[in-house]
């Protein structure tokens, strides 16, 4: 098989991945105001807590996928296609077993644990919650194992790929939302999970099919399952596992902070926000993230310039979208009114506090992009412990401050994420000077 490491390959899959994610940003958009319609504000909180909850999930892969992709790239770098069918016979096992061991917790789970009591949620207002978070975790740990294919598209510098596939599951789920709509299955939050637990398992079924396809020299044959290769995926998957943990911190628990120490009609005004600025430093991310394997190619090959020039172009583009979000944050009321049909009760402190929110954001994808790829991440592991430890009291603690204001919410968020920005500044200027000073 070859590989295509040329820098029109990974301008073409950069450019390529930002117009895919551009349909994709359009489709959520779209999606949205459909899903509020179709549960109201209070039961959207709801639904939005729930999905939080079901991405813990995702988090607890030790790190497996992102350790595959490392050692695929490398291996593929140097045509060693035994080694790197041997790598991907192990995350498949791997992964196989850590999504059994996880769907056993969280099911136990919700027959030990209060769920309504928990996450503050009234049984008029969901009666079925038991079934859905069950439903929730069946589809998410079959599509856990399943999404491995995305790792393989990274690592055959095809990123665009898994950005395709994001948009072919979007679809599949704005239709199914469609036919809840024609059909008048309102408050229906069941529908829901089902219909995208079961886009995303089409996705990722279509996807892994079509690797394979492709790239036959991929497809695991006699390699045996081997503990040197499990324990070296496992040891630099556990690094990514801490960095995933701090982003889940950040992205996911916040909606049932608010949730419980606010109330569900909070969540969606926070949610719909923070959806609102996403947009952006998901565009951005979708760029700079095509980079992150070709560092990787870039190191094992000794190829130093190319290096500083996907560095170069990296810092173009996070400048592009700083811009965006400025720009974003003084239209935001007119362009979330035009994107809901109504009127949002949100304050400027939470607008303005979120977009500072997703500048910090896109400084880490942008350190974290290049230090994943040159494998060089125990500073952003300590900074993912910082956080670890600090958003979820600090929260709490500016809430209650504020008097029960969502504000508080971010304003945790915002300090964790500042205190982290540092360190990947710090370490990502420290190893990139390192890696110059061998030319120079």
């Amino acid at each position: 098989m070859k590989i295509d490491y040329s820098y029109k390959n990974l301008n073409k899959n950069s450019y390529g991945s930002l117009v895919i994610k551009l349909f994709s940003v359009l489709v959520t958009i779209i999606t949205t105001p459909l899903i509020l319609r179709i549960l109201g504000e209070e039961l959207y909180g709801v639904w939005v807590s729930i999905v939080s909850v079901a991405s813990w999930i995702y988090y607890l892969d030790l790190g497996i996928g992102d350790g595959l992709r490392i050692k695929l790239t490398e291996s593929l770098a140097i045509c060693a296609y035994k080694k790197a069918r041997g790598y991907i016979k192990n995350a498949y096992v791997l992964s196989n077993i850590m999504s059994i061991f996880v769907a056993i917790i969280f099911i136990l789970g919700t027959k030990i644990i209060n769920l309504y009591k928990f996450l503050n949620i009234d049984k008029d207002v969901c009666n079925n919650l038991n079934s859905i978070i069950v439903t929730v975790t069946f589809f998410v740990c079959v599509n856990f194992v399943l999404s491995l294919s995305n790792n393989i598209y990274y690592a055959i510098q095809k990123p665009a790929y898994v950005v395709f596939g994001t948009l072919v599951y979007q679809i599949l789920y704005l239709f199914g939302i469609i036919v809840l709509l024609f059909n008048h299955m309102y408050y229906s939050i069941l529908f829901l999970v089902v219909i995208d637990g079961a886009s995303q398992l089409f996705k990722n079924i279509l996807s892994m099919l079509w690797v394979f396809r492709n790239n036959k020299e991929l497809i695991p044959r006699k390699e045996r399952m081997s503990r040197k290769n499990s324990g070296v995926i496992i040891k630099i998957g556990l690094k990514s596992f801490l960095i995933k943990v701090s982003a889940l911190v950040l992205n996911a628990t916040d909606n049932v902070i608010i949730l419980k120490f606010i109330g569900g009609k909070y969540v969606t005004n926070y949610s719909i926000c923070f959806n609102y600025f996403n947009m952006i430093t998901i565009l951005m991310a979708t760029m700079v993230v095509t980079y992150q394997s070709s560092y990787t190619a870039l190191m094992k090959k000794h190829d130093v310039f190319g290096i500083k020039r996907n560095m170069k172009k990296s810092l173009m583009i996070f400048m592009v979208y700083v811009c965006a979000t400025l720009v974003g944050s003084l239209l935001f009321r007119t362009l979330s009114y035009i994107w809901l049909g109504y009127k949002l009760e949100i304050s400027n402190k939470l607008i303005f506090l979120f977009s500072i929110y997703a500048i910090l954001l896109m400084i880490t994808h942008l350190f974290s992009v290049f230090l994943n790829g040159i494998g060089k991440i125990n500073a952003i592991t300590f900074a993912a412990m910082i956080q670890i430890v600090l958003n979820i009291p600090v929260s709490v603690f500016f809430i209650k401050f504020l008097g029960g204001k969502v504000e508080g919410a971010i304003l945790g968020t915002v300090l964790s994420t500042f205190v982290s920005a540092v360190i990947y500044v710090l370490s990502g200027v420290k190893e990139y000077k390192k890696i110059l000073e061998e030319v120079y």
